[in-house]
């Protein structure tokens, strides 16, 4: 669920602001991203993404994460709170605007996935799962009001975009026999359209693809047998390296 706020940034100045703020030292540097400790104080939100949105830095605040970050004209901030809520907040001109995410916060990337030629906003929530399933919200950019929305159509686990190919791919890996999902779809603006998935069932070691007729996702092909599992590596994109976990799961 996602809730969103919109307040003038003079009055998130007067309230969010605290004085001494404690200075951020370097921990380690995670390739062109610095991650930072923040002595557990009072600290700014706005002074933080004023201080580091250039730079794309992920910052830890006490049992918080913090991320500020800048694309699109926009500065934007992210924390996670040890209530497992997440803010987003984002700077255009004169005004913030605050969503909130009823989800933990574990890391963020920009990545195009709507395929309009501007960055999108990813936000990573959850690793769960035996193949450590990436599960995402997605914020795209809206070009017109300059700022990032929500979309639950791109909010999908393991996301991967073919930006050749205008497709957008998701997966989902389970354990313990249970069943992992492939789809793909079509990008078509802020909407994405269902072309086809593939389901691999380890206990019965068949695959099963499904299209979309009339409006329902209907059971098309099964294959069973030895080649079931290559087969649904190689469905729609190739996992073959994905999943090594998976992959000894499924040959026991």
């Amino acid at each position: 669920m996602i809730r969103q706020l919109k307040i003038p940034i003079l009055s998130l100045l007067i309230t969010s602001c605290f004085s001494g703020q404690e200075r951020l030292t370097l921990r380690e540097n995670q390739g062109n991203r610095e991650r930072l400790d923040v002595s557990p104080r009072p600290f700014s939100m706005l002074d933080t993404i004023e201080r580091y949105s250039r730079f794309d830095t992920l910052l830890d605040y006490g049992s918080n994460r913090v991320f500020a970050g800048g694309i699109n004209e926009i500065q934007f901030g992210i924390i996670g709170g040890s209530d497992t809520t997440t803010n987003l907040y984002q700077i255009s001109g004169t005004a913030i605007s605050i969503d909130t995410l009823n989800t933990p916060f574990l890391d963020t990337q920009l990545l195009d996935v709507n395929l309009d030629g501007n960055l999108d906003l990813v936000i990573r929530t959850f690793i769960s799962g035996s193949g450590g399933n990436s599960e995402v919200e997605v914020f795209l950019f809206d070009v017109d009001n300059k700022k990032f929305v929500y979309n639950s159509n791109f909010s999908l686990p393991n996301i991967k975009v073919d930006g050749k190919a205008r497709m957008l791919f998701s997966a989902w890996w389970s354990a313990g026999g249970r069943p992992h999902t492939k789809k793909a779809f079509r990008v078509s603006g802020d909407s994405l359209i269902f072309l086809g998935s593939a389901t691999y069932y380890p206990e019965e070691d068949e695959v099963v693809f499904f299209e979309e007729i009339d409006g329902l996702e209907v059971e098309t092909i099964t294959i069973r047998g030895e080649k079931s599992w290559k087969l649904f590596n190689r469905s729609f994109w190739d996992t073959s390296n994905d999943l090594e976990d998976v992959q000894s799961i499924v040959t026991q």
